[in-house]
C-alpha cells in the first residue's frame, strides 16, 4: 500500500513495539486530519498500574470508536478484533531494535524525572523503569522479535494484508504526514 494515501482513510491503528513512536505518530496524524486520538494505553491502565478487567477495557475501546474518525495506537491482542475489522489501514512501525531501544530509554529517563501522567493517571518512577522486573525498557527489548515475528505474520493474513503499511524509518513516518 503506498503511503500517499494516508490522507483518504478516517480509521487508522498504528501498532509496534513499545518505544517505537506510536502515541507521537498518532497524535499528528489525529491533528493533521482532525481523528480522534485513541490511546489504548490510557484505556487498559487504571491507577496504580492495574490493569482492566477484560470486559471493561473491551467496552471502553467500543465507546472510544464510536467516533466517525479515528486513529487508534497500541498493541492489544484483547481487542484487536475489535479494531481491525473497522480499520481501513493498520501501521506497523517495524523499526531498528537500535533506534527502539534509544527512544524507549530517552521516554522513560524523561517520564521518571518529570513524573508526567502516562497511561491514564500513572506515573513512571526511577525505580519502577530500571529496577524492576516491570521495567518498560526491559518489556520493550524483550517483545521487540515476538512483536516483529506476529506483525510479520498478520501481515500476511489476507484479512489484513490490504491494509497494512509497514513503516521501517522515521523517514518514512515523515511521508506519511506530507
Amino acid at each position: 500500500m503506498s503511503l500517499v494515501q494516508l490522507n483518504s482513510f478516517s480509521k487508522i491503528v498504528i501498532v509496534g513495539t513499545s518505544g517505537a513512536g506510536k502515541t507521537t505518530l498518532a497524535q499528528a496524524i489525529a491533528h493533521k486530519y482532525e481523528l480522534s486520538d485513541i490511546e489504548l494505553d490510557a484505556l487498559y491502565w487504571e491507577p496504580h498500574w492495574t490493569p482492566a478487567e477484560p470486559a471493561a477495557f473491551q467496552s471502553r475501546v467500543r465507546n472510544a470508536m464510536d467516533d466517525k474518525g479515528w486513529v487508534v495506537h497500541g498493541n492489544y491482542s484483547k481487542v484487536r478484533d475489535i479494531i481491525w475489522n473497522k480499520a481501513d489501514v493498520i501501521i506497523w512501525l517495524d523499526y531498528p531494535r537500535h533506534l527502539v531501544w534509544w527512544r524507549i530509554l530517552r521516554r522513560t529517563i524523561h517520564r521518571a524525572f518529570t513524573r508526567a501522567k502516562v497511561c491514564g493517571d500513572n506515573t513512571e518512577s526511577f525505580r519502577l523503569s530500571f529496577f524492576s522486573k516491570e521495567s518498560i525498557i526491559l518489556w520493550s527489548l524483550r517483545t521487540y522479535n515476538r512483536n516483529r515475528k506476529l506483525y510479520s505474520s498478520l501481515m500476511q493474513d489476507p484479512q489484513f494484508a490490504p491494509k497494512f503499511i509497514r513503516v521501517r524509518t522515521p523517514a518514512e513516518a515523515r511521508r506519511l504526514l506530507d
